[in-house]
């Protein structure tokens, strides 16, 4: 769900070679199907090199590029790197503000839905593609390469976020432009929820490794708690509730985080960059009973926070 089918990089490439420019299609053994029929729909010569590459030249033709057109994948990271512009694609069940590009200057564009950025769908249908036009996509690349403002380029229906770094360091994706799609109501303002949420778990993982100063993640606490009890409830309860998750795990009596693939997922979209965090932690102690105590302390932080 979170890559774009043929039809929709056959579009892509066929506006991209109409405005003059000389795409590529990249990937590895396993897109080379998907390469094939991209350049087949196309009716035009095209640069197919879907599995032609292994990691080390894939690096050294990314970084020749103007700008690497992506969902979240390997070689986006590749290029962040070598230094190339990056324009995610961000799509279906993930999250930019976990999965990047985390180094300044790239760009997500991703549907204007309050449910984008989940890690799971639980709609009928991936809505966040609908709005996801090639023709749209083609328009932002076309600024982008240009120099130009992208928001004013068509853009019903999505948001534009551009990565940078903010205070200490710490990865921030401002957004550019969030233009609602026909029917909904919404003025495309984005909710401060959104904004204080990730706020708050930022202070929270800096004070805890020593990045930001206690009396900033105090602060953060205070304004979530006085702005929005209700979501600061939220994370409480649900630190409480995972915390008893971990203890039936460590004691063996429910499946856990070495066991169950999407032992973190079943966290609250706003506990999951901690669960996130402590599923790879637990993994890579093994389940040491330290590592379980460890844990189970960072969830009682929260909970008396909340």
């Amino acid at each position: 769900d979170k890559h774009p089918d043929a039809d929709f990089w056959a579009a892509l490439t066929r506006s991209l070679m109409r405005a003059g420019h000389k795409p590529a299609l990249l990937g590895g053994p396993a897109e080379q199907a998907l390469g094939a029929a991209v350049a087949g729909k196309l009716k035009a010569p095209a640069l197919n090199l879907c599995g032609r590459f292994n990691v080390s030249a894939l690096a050294g033709f990314v970084g020749e590029l103007d700008l690497l057109v992506t969902p979240d994948t390997g070689p986006m990271h590749v290029a962040v790197w070598t230094g190339t512009p990056v324009l995610n694609l961000s799509l279906g069940p993930v999250n930019p503000w976990e999965t990047g590009p985390f180094s300044p200057g790239h760009h997500v564009v991703r549907a204007s839905l309050d449910c984008a950025g989940c890690w799971r769908c639980h709609r009928p249908t991936t809505v966040c593609k609908e709005d996801m036009a090639a023709a749209k996509i083609a328009a932002l690349v076309e600024a982008l390469l240009a120099g130009r403002d992208p928001s004013s380029r068509s853009g019903r229906g999505l948001e534009l976020l551009r990565s940078r770094r903010a205070a200490h360091g710490l990865y921030v994706l401002e957004t550019l432009f969030r233009i609602p799609s026909h029917g909904q109501e919404a003025s495309g303002a984005i909710h401060p929820l959104r904004q204080a949420r990730p706020r708050t778990g930022k202070a929270w993982f800096g004070a805890l490794f020593g990045r930001i100063p206690d009396q900033e993640e105090a602060a953060a606490w205070n304004a979530l708690r006085q702005s929005y009890p209700d979501a600061a409830t939220e994370i409480r309860n649900a630190a409480a509730a995972l915390a008893v998750d971990l203890a039936k795990a460590a004691r063996g009596t429910s499946p856990g985080p070495l066991e169950s693939p999407d032992f973190w997922i079943r966290a609250p979209q706003s506990l999951r960059p901690l669960s996130g965090y402590l599923h790879m932690y637990l993994q890579n102690a093994l389940g040491g009973r330290s590592a379980f105590l460890h844990a189970l302390s960072l969830l009682e932080r929260i909970a008396e926070k909340g």
